[in-house]
């Protein structure tokens, strides 16, 4: 089974033509404030079959792609994804 958000994040990290958007990963991250943390998509250095890995103040964390509650542009706030909404525009 294909997985829309791991091929859109893989897309970022590997795709020339999409290097140069940000765009901001909200996820939940429980004892973060709000129990949400966010972080820029060029903070991703891996991505997994199951989720994906983020670099964040000199520390490695690996997220599961089930945490992702919204993924926006981050100059134009365009929503991507997002789990309350029930939006999902993965394609570019």
């Amino acid at each position: 089974m294909k997985n829309p958000m791991r091929d859109f994040l893989s897309r970022l990290r590997w795709d020339k033509r999409m290097r140069g958007r940000r765009y901001v990963i909200r996820f939940v991250s429980r004892g973060a404030p709000r129990n949400y943390e966010e972080v820029e998509s060029s903070e991703v250095v891996d991505v997994t079959r199951d989720g994906f890995v983020i670099v964040s103040r000199g520390e490695e964390k690996w997220i599961p792609y089930h945490r992702v509650v919204e993924i926006r542009e981050e100059d134009s706030g365009r929503i991507i994804f997002s789990k309350e909404k029930k939006v999902y525009r993965f394609k570019p």
